[in-house]
């Protein structure tokens, strides 16, 4: 791409940080970088008019765990290290809703429901017995009982097969694409310069700059580069061991008068969906093929 003298000097060159990607993490470490130094001059660059990734293709949950979820994950981590895991995740939510307008994202915090069916006892009874830790844990961090027993839910939502519901009050949907356009906005309010319709080939040092290469050889230079891709990171990072992972949804036509409202959670998290409108969401099951699923190619499978 042939670029005139001003584009080279001013469109493309002297930026103090250059993010790759303009999803949810993008778009918060520019905030986040100008808020702490506005001086600074940063510019987000990504491939798309809006991101294609999973910040606008995600379910739009705010969560932060079911309780089966944080058991499961006391497989491979110490229960405090959950409790910190947890922690994050709260703690950015927060964060998040200081930066946003929530009635701009459609953020309702209609609560979580995970569900148990007969087949789920024992897993159900485990999660009883884990419960007044994790209350107890997070009690310091989010609010009295975090978990608890609704055992009236089955009947109040019409749920044929589920014999107990654990009740999370904390817990809240959002609109991901809206979420993304608020960023957005707040970013280039703070002076951060947007760079949309350029796709990143690779990041190269060249003495005390970065050189981000854009397709059609185009070049952004500046001092610090980063990236904010998750889990299509490994592309340009190819020694990082990040690994994409698919989650598909799915959303029904119109469902008139259904009674769902809120975020609903089965099988230790994989399984999930709530109320979009009329229309319910039904995402997950990545487990039912983990090898499968481990991609980072866009698409619906068959089974």
């Amino acid at each position: 791409m042939e670029l005139s003298y001003w584009e080279k000097t001013s469109a493309y060159a002297n930026y103090d940080v250059i993010i790759v990607g303009s999803g949810i993490v993008g778009l918060s470490t520019s905030i986040f970088l100008k808020k702490i130094n506005p001086d600074l001059n940063v510019c987000v660059v990504d491939r798309g008019h809006i991101p294609t990734g999973a910040s606008t293709k995600n379910a739009g949950f705010a969560c932060f765990g079911s309780l089966s979820e944080l058991i499961d994950d006391e497989q491979s981590m110490q229960p405090n290290e959950v409790i910190e895991l947890v922690e994050k995740r709260w703690r950015g939510l927060q964060l998040l809703k200081q930066l946003v307008n929530k009635d701009t994202i459609e953020y309702e915090n209609n609560g979580g429901y995970e569900l148990f069916t007969e087949q789920d006892e024992l897993l159900y009874r485990n999660c009883l017995d884990r419960m007044d830790f994790y209350n107890s844990e997070l009690n310091k961090i989010i609010g009295e009982n975090v978990y608890s027993e609704y055992e009236g839910a089955a009947k109040h939502f019409g749920f044929n097969n589920v014999s107990h519901v654990i009740y999370n009050d904390y817990e809240a949907q959002l609109n991901p694409v809206l979420l993304i356009k608020e960023l957005n906005s707040h970013a280039s309010s703070l002076g951060v310069t947007m760079l949309n319709g350029l796709q990143v080939d690779s990041i190269q040092k060249s003495n005390n700059e970065v050189e981000v290469i854009c397709n059609d050889n185009l070049i952004i230079k500046g001092r610090i580069a980063t990236v904010c891709t998750n889990g299509f990171a490994e592309k340009l990072l190819p020694n990082l061991n990040v690994e994409a992972h698919r989650a598909q949804v799915l959303i029904t036509f119109p469902v008139p008068q259904h009674k769902l409202k809120g975020v609903f959670h089965y099988d230790k998290g994989y399984y999930y969906f709530r109320n979009i409108g009329e229309r319910i969401l039904i995402g997950g099951a990545r487990n039912a093929d983990f090898d499968k699923e481990q991609t980072d190619s866009f698409g619906i499978t068959d089974t």
